[in-house]
Order: structure tokens, then C-alpha cells, then sequence
């Protein structure tokens, strides 16, 4: 790692945790008390590949920020057993990262940061014992994966949607009418299919909306980009909630009451894989911002929402700067 600057600390650390050793990064102001512990989405992703968006690194400024890599993502060592790759066990390596915020770094006030299915990983740890709650200053949810299943039906009938307006201009025609065909056999996403899902969703921008101005820097070598593609197909493919995979079990939508901590809800308007609001001919009607906001138990003076007209599902990427100042 380069110098850091004055004032400023960039330290890479592992916490053990059940046979395995999680990478822990922290870097932002030394003398900061207020740390904000990254917590990637995929499943199988990297808090270090966010480190290079304008909107988590800008935090670094006046915060520290804690990235830490999942079981069987990034670059944790180990070699873990499928017995492992479970929501409940990710929630327990998530409370070893705490504590060691808490114990090590010396942070006097946490702030827990979840994107995409991280927001449904830090959702999870915070209703599945709620006096972890106790540990934290407030939360920050970002285009959260709280409720798997029914953020992925409304993504298929944003894709659908997107598909007739395609047809309609005479674009593309013959593809998009394949891809509504491809719906009418898959009518649920799971890990077998979400792979064709995610292509007709990038087609239509509804992954990366705003890419002219999306700053993401690669600077791995080719082994640890290798492994960075295919961690999130090897743990999409096994992770588990109670027993089931997380693409048709993960609702937490009625434990959400259980949240009492301030809470920040952070989402892209353009966003096509978990949509915000309520999309035109989803039969589950979900609507994740106006749900999540009626469920949690915070006291509501001390919910905030934000929402990126220039984003979709990457508002840290898209709309960087903003993002960091809110």
C-alpha cells in the first residue's frame, strides 16, 4: 500500500473467524472516532473493489472505513465447507468484524454501511439479535437485498417492461421478444438462472445506469480478478437462509421491526435489479424503500431516505461525489 497522506492510515489486518481469516482493511482520517464497516453485496463480491468508487473512498475523508471480505469471497483465506455458506454464519463473521472495530481500531462510534445483498447480510445481523444493536451508533442501508425474492420479481417485471418498450420502437426486436419468452418458463430467478437475468438487466442499464460518469478502478492482477469473477457464481449458487437459498427464503421484511438504531436508506431511481418502488404489473407489488421505511422499528423522525436520479443499483459509483456528501 502507497502512503496514505498526513493525518491519514491505510492498514490491512485478518480476523479469524470458524477456520477462516476475513481481510480487513482500514483506511480513511487516523484520528477519526467514527468508523464505517463496508459491507459488500454479490453474494461473493469485495468491499475492496467499492474502495475504488468516488462515493465509499470519499467517506474516507473524515471517517475511517473498515472493508472487509465475506467467507469464500475476495480474498478470504480459507477454505470453507458448504455447511458454511450460510447467512447465519456470514452474520457471526460480520459481528467478529465488529468487534474487532470495536476492540482493536478503538472506533467510539460504528456505523454499519450494507449494499445490495450486504443490505440484506447487515439487515439480517441486526434483527437476528437485536442486542448486537447495542454495539452501533446507526445503519446504512444502499440498494439493500432485504428481500431477495421479492426485489428479483420486481427486477423480472422491470426487465419485461423494458422489453416491450424495446419491441414497441422496433429495436432489437427479435432479442427482446426472446427474452420475454425466456420469462414465461422463469417465471422466479434463482442461482440456475440468474445469470441470463443479469444479462437482459445490463442491456437495458438497469445494473450501472449513469456509466459515463462511473469511476471504478481495477488494480488487482489477473489471479485475484480471476477469483473475483467466479466467488459470487461458486457462493450465489450455495448460500443459504434457514436451510433454503437466499433467491427464494431471504424476506426479512417482517423482522425489520426489530431495527431500532437511526438508519439511512440510500437507493438508485434507475435501479432494475431491486427496484425502489413498486414497478406497473409485478403481481408481488413490491415496493422495497416504501416497505422498508413502514417496517423498521426505528422511530421515524430518525429514518432518512435518499434517493439517485442518475443511478441504479451503484449510486457509490454513479453519483460519487454526492453520494459521499449525503
Amino acid at each position: 500500500y502507497k502512503d496514505p497522506g498526513p493525518g491519514m492510515i491505510d492498514k490491512m489486518y485478518h480476523v479469524k473467524t470458524d477456520g477462516i481469516a476475513l481481510p480487513v482493511r482500514v483506511a480513511g482520517l487516523e484520528s477519526s472516532d467514527v468508523a464505517l464497516i463496508m459491507t459488500h453485496g454479490g453474494p461473493g463480491g469485495s468491499s475492496e473493489t467499492f474502495r475504488f468508487t468516488e462515493g465509499i473512498r470519499g467517506m474516507e475523508q473524515n471517517n475511517k472505513v473498515i472493508y472487509w471480505d465475506q467467507r469464500a469471497s475476495g480474498m478470504t483465506q480459507g477454505n470453507p465447507s458448504l455447511d458454511q455458506i450460510t447467512t447465519e454464519q456470514y452474520a457471526k463473521d460480520l459481528d467478529a468484524v465488529v468487534e474487532f472495530t470495536r476492540q482493536v481500531i478503538g472506533a467510539k462510534s460504528i456505523f454499519l454501511l450494507g449494499h445490495s445483498w450486504g443490505g440484506g447480510l447487515t439487515a439480517y445481523y441486526l434483527t437476528e439479535d437485536p442486542s448486537r444493536q447495542n454495539k452501533l451508533k446507526g445503519y446504512i442501508i444502499v440498494s439493500g437485498a432485504y428481500n431477495v425474492p421479492g426485489g428479483l420479481s420486481a427486477s423480472i417485471q422491470w426487465i419485461k417492461n423494458g422489453a416491450n418498450v424495446k419491441i414497441a420502437a422496433n429495436k432489437d426486436v427479435d432479442y427482446w421478444k426472446k427474452a420475454l419468452e425466456f420469462y414465461k418458463t422463469n417465471t422466479q430467478i434463482t442461482a440456475d438462472n440468474f445469470l441470463e437475468h443479469a444479462t437482459y438487466l445490463g442491456k437495458l442499464n438497469g445494473g450501472i445506469y449513469n456509466k459515463n460518469h462511473t469511476t471504478l478502478k481495477s488494480y488487482l492482477p489477473a489471479i485475484e480478478i480471476s477469483a473475483f469473477l467466479s466467488n459470487p457464481i461458486f457462493v450465489g449458487n450455495n448460500i443459504t437462509y434457514k436451510g433454503k437459498s437466499i433467491y427464494t427464503a431471504l424476506d426479512l421484511t417482517s423482522e425489520l421491526y426489530k431495527i431500532k438504531l437511526p438508519t439511512f436508506v440510500m437507493w438508485g431511481k434507475q435501479d432494475g435489479l431491486i427496484p425502489p418502488h413498486a414497478i406497473p404489473g409485478d403481481p408481488k407489488g413490491t415496493a422495497l424503500v416504501e416497505d422498508f421505511i413502514a417496517n423498521v422499528g426505528t422511530d421515524k423522525n430518525d429514518v432518512f431516505y435518499m434517493e439517485y436520479a442518475n443511478s441504479a443499483h451503484e449510486p457509490m459509483a454513479e453519483e460519487g461525489p454526492k453520494f459521499a456528501t449525503d
